[in-house]
């Protein structure tokens, strides 16, 4: 009956939190850059997989309407909106870099992302509710928030970078959790 209980716990647990762990071998395999390139930019992104965390880093150039280089998740469908929070824990250098819940797959549509600022390359841990995620679309806001029928659709998950300036950069990131 104890081993019925701790079983039933650790289902109900496991279903309570969805996590992306960089730390294991297929946690950021799949990820993928996506430079302002699309639009004429000349800002360029890489991806270094370590033993433990991803670490994203490039340089943001504003030539050509550039200003931005993004690391994307491949697509699946996710259902969050039994979700009331995302924790992200990364640190990073040279430029703030917004988390991204995108809804389409065209990249014209709109998608919700809030900004996680530099830190000095210190770790830090950060949650944040889902409520307090804004809409953009082209990267203008639109006054909208995230809501639970949006949390319902959503199809892919990423970073990008978010300050606007033209400047190299380093984000490394050991995992997200959505709570």
């Amino acid at each position: 009956m104890k081993l019925l209980i701790t079983s039933m716990l650790l289902i109900m647990a496991a279903t309570l939190s969805l996590e992306i762990d960089f730390g294991q071998k297929t946690g950021g395999q799949d990820w993928q850059i996506m430079n302002d390139g699309v639009m004429g930019g000349l800002s360029k992104g890489h991806i270094e997989m370590k033993e433990e965390t991803l670490i994203f880093r490039g340089t943001v150039s504003l030539e050509n309407n550039g200003g931005f280089t993004s690391l994307r998740g491949p697509y699946e469908n996710y259902d969050l909106s039994n979700f009331e929070t995302i924790t992200v824990k990364y640190k990073s250098t040279g430029q703030d870099i917004a988390f991204r819940m995108e809804l389409y797959e065209r990249w014209f549509y709109p998608y919700f992302k809030k900004n996680l600022p530099e830190t000095d390359n210190e770790w830090q841990t950060i949650s944040i509710p889902l409520s307090e995620f804004n809409e953009y679309r082209i990267g203008d806001a639109t006054g909208k928030k995230m809501s639970a029928e949006n949390l319902a659709n959503v199809i892919r998950l990423g970073f990008n970078t978010n300050s606007k300036k033209a400047s190299s950069f380093e984000f490394e990131v050991d995992f997200i959790r959505f709570q």
